[in-house]
């Protein structure tokens, strides 16, 4: 659930990786703090919030860009906060 929401005006189009354009645009944005391994929490901010999208979606590359080191399996994804200069853990 985004905390600290706001609305953009205007709304804010969204890209995805192969260049498509959202047909809804971002109407607000916030954070969001996710619970990680041992209890410890970490928040990621300038959350868009898009209407009618139903999945959750991440930017790698704003991820990497500050410090976040991803790791991609079969089936699951490895988020390392440890290098970030950004998304902190707490």
């Amino acid at each position: 659930m985004l905390s600290y929401y706001m609305e953009v005006e205007p709304p804010i189009i969204v890209r995805f990786g192969n260049n498509g354009i959202v047909t809804k645009q971002a109407i607000g944005k916030g954070e969001i703090t996710f619970e990680i391994t041992g209890g410890r929490h970490f928040t990621i901010d300038k959350i868009l919030y898009v209407p009618g999208i139903t999945k959750h979606l991440i930017s790698i590359s704003q991820a990497t860009t500050n410090g976040i080191i991803i790791e991609f399996h079969y089936n699951h994804a490895i988020i390392n906060l440890t290098q970030s200069r950004k998304w902190r853990p707490y």
